[in-house]
């Protein structure tokens, strides 16, 4: 990753490889107070149902996950399409008991378009008994900044 100059510009973890774009989301989704145990889910390969992230829940059965997009832009049209394929695997994941989805993306989610669908997101998941949550390059700067 290429070192910033100006440190109010966001990481470029879109430059990072694949893998440890994924390992820092879940380090990083482990560290929540919450969390009991975060891994990944899966190999290249396997059937992932949807997710990249495991979470468990601390004293709870309880789980929560995640999906790793490491791209220099993530469109609306993206963000539905990495919420459709969690949603294929829906009834398998209510057995599981999750009750939260990330979807952690590498760039900025600044443009409305991609706000309103994350909303969108959002507004369906709850249906299901499930938060939506969407971490842009933003919000995971923030949530490392005191690691």
């Amino acid at each position: 990753m290429t070192p910033r100059m100006n440190p109010s510009l966001s990481p470029p973890f879109h430059e990072l490889d694949e893998y440890t774009f994924q390992n820092l989301c879940c380090e990083l989704h482990g560290k929540q107070p919450w969390i009991a145990t975060c891994d990944v889910y899966g190999t290249r390969g396997q059937s992932q149902r949807g997710i990249d992230l495991l979470a468990h829940r601390r004293g709870s059965m309880e789980k929560e996950v995640g999906q790793c997009k490491r791209y220099g832009s993530f469109p609306a049209a993206e963000i539905r399409k990495a919420s459709a394929e969690f949603l294929k695997h829906l009834e398998y994941w209510q057995q599981q008991q999750v009750k939260r989805f990330i979807l952690f993306v590498a760039c900025d989610l600044d443009l409305t378009q991609q706000q309103d669908e994350v909303y969108k997101q959002r507004d369906d998941f709850v249906k299901y008994g499930i938060e939506y949550e969407a971490w842009s390059v933003r919000t995971l700067k923030l949530k490392l900044a005191p690691h």
